[in-house]
This record gives structure tokens, sequence and C-alpha cells, in this order.
């Protein structure tokens, strides 16, 4: 029984460790609900930065429009090649981009014409992208919800699992402490008989010697009255002898 209770101990203790993971997982659950709507509020504003970006450089920069200050320009080309570079634009159009963009518009060739596009089309892409992220995230926030009611059903079932493993490891320690007294009375009962015991036996043992020593007496008495009564049959004989013999 001992045996048993440990086990339904260990098994709610299992339990309860399922259950702290469950809680767990259901606090990261509703803590991204909680942060949906500032990660929306951050990619809005990326999206409108970087529009802003294409607004305030990227089509100055392609129509020569900042060709009057060489170093405004390249300071606003070296602007914009930073957020290319956010976005993982390759080192080699990069580089070629920025080439092209210090160009007047008339005077780039074909590589610096093509490099331009590229650029742009990457830009472009980034952007969509952006837009769908901020268009779709009502299904994100649908899909952080659902993933919030499901951590809460399985936070339902370890709670139930635990309960019942709860009372499993309370049935069974009630069952193996009641044995336990049952085995401690009759050990204390035992010990208890322990004095009485012993006396009796000490009773016993001398009622043996005294049935031994009364056995030697009767034994003598029987042996004594055995010889009383043979001696005067032997006396009577005598002179019925004598009288035959005469």
């Amino acid at each position: 029984m001992k045996g048993e209770c440990e086990a339904t101990d260990q098994a709610m203790k299992t339990q309860q460790d399922a259950l702290a993971a469950a809680e767990a997982g259901l606090a990261a659950a509703k803590q991204r609900v909680e942060a949906a709507d500032a990660e929306r509020q951050e990619l809005e504003k990326t999206r409108e930065d970087f529009a802003s970006v294409r607004t305030e450089l990227w089509e100055p920069l392609k129509a020569s429009e900042l060709q009057k200050s060489w170093q405004e320009r390249n300071r606003k080309v070296k602007q914009l090649m930073e957020k290319f570079q956010a976005i993982g634009v390759e080192p080699s159009l990069l580089e070629a981009a920025a080439m092209a963009l210090k160009m007047k518009a008339d005077a780039r060739g074909e590589f610096a014409l093509v490099a331009v596009a590229c650029a742009e089309e990457a830009y472009a892409k980034h952007m969509e992208a952006l837009t769908q992220r901020v268009d779709n995230f009502g299904a994100e926030l649908s899909t952080r919800a659902a993933a919030v009611t499901e951590a809460e059903a399985v936070v339902r079932k370890e709670h139930e699992a635990v309960n019942a493993a709860m009372e499993a490891s309370c049935a069974a320690q009630n069952t193996w402490v009641e044995e336990t007294d049952v085995h401690a009375a009759h050990e204390a009962k035992m010990k208890a008989y322990e004095p009485t015991a012993a006396e009796l036996q000490e009773k016993i043992a001398a009622a043996r010697v005294e049935l031994a020593h009364l056995e030697v007496v009767v034994g003598t008495f029987d042996s004594l009255k055995c010889n009383k009564t043979s001696e005067p049959v032997d006396a009577a004989a005598a002179p019925v002898s004598a009288m035959v013999t005469e």
C-alpha cells in the first residue's frame, strides 16, 4: 500500500507539472493578443515611413531633382541606400543604384537604368508586403484569439486531471494511514500483553515444577502402598505352609 501511495503522489506531481505548462502557454497566448495592437501600430508606422522615403528620397533622386547640391544629393542617396539595405537588397545592386542616382536622369546608361529599375522593383515589393501584413492583421488577431481559447481548454482539462490525481492520492494516503493505525494498534496491544505473557510463562513453568514434584510424591506413595499390601499376605501364608507340612 505504501508503494501505491507513492505512485499516486508521483502521478499527482506529474499532472501538476502539466498544469503549470498549460498555464504558461495560456499566459503566453494572452500576451500575444495584448501585444497585437502595438504590433499593428508598428507595422502601420513602418509602412508610412517607407512610403515617406519613397516620396522624399526615391522620387526626387530618380528624377535628378537634387543635382544642384551634390552634398545634399549624396546625403539623400546614403539615407535611401540604408533603407534598401534594411529590406535586404543585395550589396551589388545597392552600389549600382547609388551610382545611378547620383547621375542626371538623362545621362544614365542602360546599366544604370537597369539598376534603378531593379531597386525600384525591390522597394515596391517590400511596400506591397507591408501593406498586406497590415491588411491581414485582422486574421492574425483572430488566430491569436483562437489560440487563447484553445489554451484555456487545455488548462481546464489539466485542472480536472490534477483534481482527479489529488483525490486518488488522498484516498491512497488515507487507506495507508488507516492500515498503519491498525498495525500500530495491534503492535501496541501485543507490547502491552508482553508483561502478562511473561507472567503466564513463569506461572506455567512453576506449575510444571509443581506437577513434576507431585508426580514424584504420587509415585513414592504408590510404591509404599504396594509394599504394605504385600506384607500381610506373606505372614498369613506361613502358618498354612506349616500346617500342610505337618
